[in-house]
């Protein structure tokens, strides 16, 4: 088989690959996530905003070195 056929067959592997290891873990260690269970719904809310505002915040620093050095990665669009 050619690499260019099996290259997008390649990332959706490594996609559910990702998302089974995801769902694994968090089935295997369900005692570690009990106590998001016990938290009220505002800090519940808190906590996924201030993860959601890290990530957006960790996005726009890695383009800003990017640019600010003139780098391109190839995977970075």
């Amino acid at each position: 088989m050619r690499w260019a056929r099996l290259r997008p067959w390649l990332s959706v592997a490594v996609g559910v690959l990702v998302v089974g290891l995801g769902a694994w873990y968090l089935v295997s260690h369900w005692d570690d996530f009990a106590v998001l269970g016990r938290l009220d719904a505002l800090s519940l809310l808190g906590i996924v905003g201030t993860v959601m505002v890290y990530l957006a915040l960790g996005g726009f620093l890695l383009n800003t070195f990017l640019r600010r050095y003139s780098l391109v990665l190839p995977w970075y669009r």
